[in-house]
């Protein structure tokens, strides 16, 4: 039987505004413990051999460590997506044991860019270069007196606030980078809101 990765939207509640954020659906958010049997379900039906906790900001979720912990000793292959803004080094000591990849969103590297695109919270915190580079050697040191392979993922989406931004320098700089993913941002026909509308075709490992 086929194996997929499921993309798990625990929440819709996030600290940041994006302007191009399409997690906007207004639906009811489960409990705790419907969360753990809808995991359980998944493990079971065999189906699916990966799950991603994505939101929203997955951080904001109640009792999201346990979750991802429940989800590894159901035997699935567990990532998140997050902003980073919440990752505190307790936090990750929390995950670390129970996930192989830790996506961050980082749509600039540049802080006034950062509030125009709304990676920011209502008052105007972002996540700093210097906190993301301290969480990326966090992972890489953890992985290296652990014996772990928690990989980072980078994800960048391409609008017209940093477009014209150079990314590179930055991305090389933080340590452990195994993968750079970008996609690209449209005006939808007809609405002035911003969607996600797909990949680019650019995929870089470092």
């Amino acid at each position: 039987m086929a194996q997929y990765k499921l993309n798990f939207h625990v929440t819709e509640n996030c600290n940041f505004n994006c302007k191009f954020c399409f997690a906007r659906y207004e639906t009811k958010e489960l409990s705790l413990e419907e969360k753990k049997q809808a995991i359980a379900k998944i493990a079971e039906s065999g189906r699916f051999s990966e799950i991603n906790f994505a939101g929203g900001e997955p951080f904001l979720c109640k009792g999201i460590e346990e979750l991802i912990q429940f989800s590894y000793n159901q035997g699935l292959k567990v990532s998140v997506i997050t902003n980073g803004f919440l990752l505190t080094n307790d936090v990750l000591a929390k995950i670390l044991p129970y996930i192989s990849m830790l996506g961050i969103s980082v749509h600039s590297f540049n802080d006034t860019t950062k509030c125009a695109i709304g990676a920011c919270t209502n008052k105007g915190e972002i996540l700093s270069n210097q906190r993301l580079t301290e969480i990326c050697k966090f992972i890489e040191e953890w992985n290296h007196q652990k014996k772990s392979s928690c990989q980072i993922k980078i994800n960048t989406v391409v609008c017209k606030e940093n477009k014209e931004e150079d990314f590179l320098p930055g991305i090389k700089g933080l340590q452990g980078i195994k993968r750079w993913k970008l996609l690209r941002c449209l005006t939808v026909c007809g609405s002035t809101k911003q969607l996600l509308d797909g990949w680019f075709p650019l995929f870089c490992w470092l």
